[in-house]
């Protein structure tokens, strides 16, 4: 509300990414996951956008037509992320365009603290037909 008071209009922070809530059956066929991991899955990158710039890793499908899973975000700036409506509400209530912030992230196994800085929502007739 401050910021739309202060500037006359409200920019949505961005990360630039599908995803997905990880559950047990996603788990189930990602390797090096647990069914008790908790977090959310990248699906797609916007090419260019915060979240590829930051070096997340999206799904992948091999030549067998079989997909992989991509980066699972498990925590924001040291707040736990168990799916992807807490992620979004993170984002939206606790950060604007321009901040900077630390995706905790699993990823084949591994954890890792990826910095990115949050973007600006673009305009529905910028993005693709499929975001």
């Amino acid at each position: 509300m401050t910021r739309l008071v202060d500037k006359g209009n409200y920019t949505h922070p961005y990360l630039g990414f599908t995803g997905t809530t990880l559950t047990s059956d996603l788990a189930a066929n990602i390797e090096n996951v647990t069914q008790d991991v908790k977090g959310v899955v990248v699906n797609t990158l916007v090419k260019g956008g915060p979240a590829d710039n930051a070096g997340l890793h999206g799904t992948t499908t091999d030549q067998y037509g079989r997909k992989h899973g991509g980066d699972i975000i498990t925590g924001i700036n040291g707040e736990k992320i168990t799916e992807f409506e807490q992620l979004v509400s993170f984002l939206e209530g606790k950060t604007m365009p321009g901040d900077k912030i630390v995706l905790k992230v699993l990823r084949n196994g591994t954890e890792l603290g990826l910095n990115t800085v949050m973007g600006e929502r673009p305009s529905p007739s910028s993005l693709p037909n499929n975001s």
